[in-house]
């Protein structure tokens, strides 16, 4: 059965679903960007949207990395 391409998103559609994915797990900008991009409607929105997801906080590639180097470290055998 071949899949689908999922429906192109407007702005406010596209925040909510990047709000929605950083809900699930932590992601890194450059991981956020790629599928923000895929879905997105009009390229522009996702660099207006992950700015506005890194000034209000949401969006923090060094605290995702001290995180995730704290869990393995705690997490070794």
């Amino acid at each position: 059965m071949p899949f689908r391409k999922p429906k192109p998103l407007n702005r406010e559609a596209l925040r909510e679903y990047a709000l929605r994915l950083l809900s699930g797990r932590a992601l890194s900008i450059g991981e956020l960007r790629e599928k923000l991009r895929a879905r997105a409607e009009i390229e522009a929105d996702c660099a207006e949207i992950l700015s506005s997801l890194k000034q209000n906080g949401f969006l923090n590639d060094r605290q995702l990395a001290d995180s995730y180097a704290a869990a393995r470290r705690d997490n070794q055998g």
